[in-house]
């Protein structure tokens, strides 16, 4: 047998199989889940960015919030460009790689656009009032029905891919106990223990933003919102196991959006007229340090840490007692 013959009949089982020599499926499969966070990382994220950066406030620089600015119209605007692009992302990487590439993918979008917008101490020092944080609540309601929304549709697509691969990699955070998906997101705002969930998660989470935000400057306010996401999940799903287990990672979405709106109306009262003097003395309230976006980006990088974190250090040991 020659040289060649030997070659061909080597690979004859693969080439009638249709399989390169070489080839993994399974491996590329596994790289491909990190293709939309990569490209939410490298090329969604700045153009989130960029829309954000077009804000300017009354004096021209970047210092502006969503609402707070020169135009809180635009503010909307770039508010609805930023999620657009974060929500099909976040659905396109749901539905060919399952819930955490989603969340990731809207999570490192969103991020982009809320390391953009102007710090708080900088729009306050501006400003000058403390009815500023009125309209930083405000914002945090807008943002926060918008992740809501974002985070329940996302749950919803990556139900509809499980039932079809049952793969565990690409499951949800928490997989439908009935066969309707729908009444689980409402039962993961409305049953009596996800309404603890939610208050725990608040609790929480405030707690956690007010030791990770020392100062109100966007680095510590972002990390403070994904920490309180993570934290707050976490707590939050334990506590609702003892009920019901109702919770789901669209029940923290709810306690970051109550966070978003509470904190700065908190702050107006723990400071009263004296905000610009206790912010320039470094004793600002420290959960209000997150504004809008940061606790849209923080929900969707920390709340999915803190539900993985809750099933691996808690579902399994209750699971082991209860098979006892």
């Amino acid at each position: 047998m020659t040289l060649l013959e030997a070659s061909s009949t080597d690979s004859g089982p693969a080439v009638a199989e249709g399989v390169r020599p070489g080839h993994h499926p399974a491996m590329l499969k596994a790289a491909s889940r990190y293709l939309p966070p990569l490209a939410a990382l490298f090329v969604l994220g700045p153009i989130a960015a960029f829309l954000v950066n077009l804000l300017r406030a009354p004096d021209g620089s970047r210092d502006a919030t969503l609402l707070v600015g020169s135009s809180p119209v635009m503010g909307v605007v770039a508010l609805l460009g930023v999620f657009v692009i974060a929500g099909a992302a976040a659905l396109l990487a749901t539905h060919f790689h399952g819930w955490r590439s989603g969340m990731w993918t809207a999570g490192l979008t969103l991020a982009h656009a809320a390391w953009a917008s102007g710090p708080v101490d900088m729009v306050i020092r501006r400003e000058a009032s403390s009815g500023v944080l009125t309209t930083f609540a405000a914002e945090g309601l807008l943002v926060g029905l918008l992740s809501v929304v974002l985070a329940a549709a996302v749950w919803l697509v990556a139900v509809r891919r499980y039932e079809r691969s049952h793969d565990p990699h690409e499951a949800p955070d928490s997989a439908p106990r009935r066969p309707h998906p729908k009444n689980e997101l409402l039962r993961a705002v409305m049953a009596p223990g996800a309404l603890v969930g939610i208050g725990v998660a608040v609790v929480a989470g405030g707690a956690v933003a007010w030791l990770v935000a020392q100062e109100p400057i966007k680095g510590q306010a972002v990390f403070a919102a994904i920490f309180a996401g993570i934290v707050g999940a976490g707590f939050g799903r334990l506590a609702s196991s003892y009920l019901d287990d109702a919770a789901n990672s669209l029940t923290f979405f709810v306690a970051l959006a109550v966070l978003a709106v509470v904190a700065p109306i908190a702050a107006r009262f723990v400071h009263g007229d004296q905000l610009v003097a206790d912010l320039y003395a470094g004793r600002y309230f420290g959960p209000a340090a997150p504004v809008g976006l940061d606790w849209a980006a923080g929900g969707f990088l920390g709340i999915p840490i803190g539900v993985s974190w809750f099933a691996s250090m808690f579902e399994r040991r209750r699971q082991a007692r209860a098979s006892a």
